[in-house]
């Protein structure tokens, strides 16, 4: 016969271990998406810096009459990369970009950004179809 007495300690013991398992595996998943959220955000934000700078050398390429194929197309990406980071929407945390020191700056960069991509979209329209895809 089990003694109950002898026993209940253990059980305690062994609800408890896997109780804390169980709420650490939860804690652990959450930081993980917050921080994958923000590795996105990262991401984008880089992959928009790398994209303003190929579009930078081919306009100035394209300037000298060099053909640069795809330019429209980074073009768009690079537009619809601002945007994304601009509004929250897409992969990214609207959380992140909720922050309010994020958001004025990109809100400060906005103006510029669609400056120059007016200039940059002149420019494809100027070089005709050697920026064709």
């Amino acid at each position: 016969m089990i003694r109950w007495k002898y026993i209940w300690p253990y059980l305690v013991v062994i609800f408890t271990i896997a109780a804390i398992v169980y709420i650490n595996a939860r804690l652990i998943r959450r930081e993980n998406i917050s921080h994958r959220h923000i590795a996105q955000t990262i991401n984008m934000a880089g992959n928009q810096r790398s994209l303003s700078q190929r579009l930078v050398t081919a306009s100035i390429l394209m300037q000298q009459g060099k053909e640069y194929k795809g330019f429209r197309d980074e073009l768009m990406l690079w537009n619809n990369a601002h945007e994304e980071l601009l509004e929250g929407r897409g992969q990214l945390n609207a959380s992140l970009v909720d922050n309010r020191s994020i958001k004025q700056m990109l809100i400060k960069l906005d103006p510029v950004q669609k400056q120059l991509f007016t200039q940059l979209a002149a420019i494809a329209v100027n070089a005709g179809d050697s920026s064709t895809v």
